[in-house]
């Protein structure tokens, strides 16, 4: 005789409202400027001197930018770490919050699940936090 699944999941509604969906496109600029560069914005905090950095971690405050170019307006930071996640090819996991510090993008943060990079791939998703 076959049991009846027993139910591990309830869910109930706390509060019901429409949901408002806003859309927002940003073109702005990261800048990375690794160790002995001027301007360093990044640290590594461990290494293990293997292949394609496998095992590196390495923290960073980026600078987000409107523009191209080193002379544009900050308009916010990147803070967070990469870790070299390859053994085989230079792989890098980030993760990091976008802090916005421009009153024209108002007062949130972007909080970056994953960012993946390796020769083929840039993969990135991003979800919005503390919204004001």
């Amino acid at each position: 005789m076959a049991a009846k699944d027993p139910s591990y999941l309830e869910t109930t509604t706390l509060l019901s409202q429409e949901i408002q969906q806003k859309e927002l496109r940003f073109k702005l600029y990261l800048f990375q400027h690794t160790q002995g560069e001027p301007n360093r914005n990044e640290r590594a905090v461990s290494s293990l001197h293997a292949p394609h950095e496998f095992g590196s971690i390495v923290v960073h405050d980026w600078t987000i930018r409107d523009g191209p170019n080193l002379q544009d307006k900050i308009v916010a930071r990147a803070q967070g770490l990469h870790l070299g996640a390859g053994m085989n090819e230079t792989n890098w996991f980030t993760s990091f919050n976008i802090i916005f510090t421009d009153e024209r993008f108002g007062v949130f943060t972007l909080v970056n699940l994953y960012h993946s990079i390796d020769s083929h791939l840039l993969t990135m998703s991003l979800i919005l936090w503390d919204a004001i």
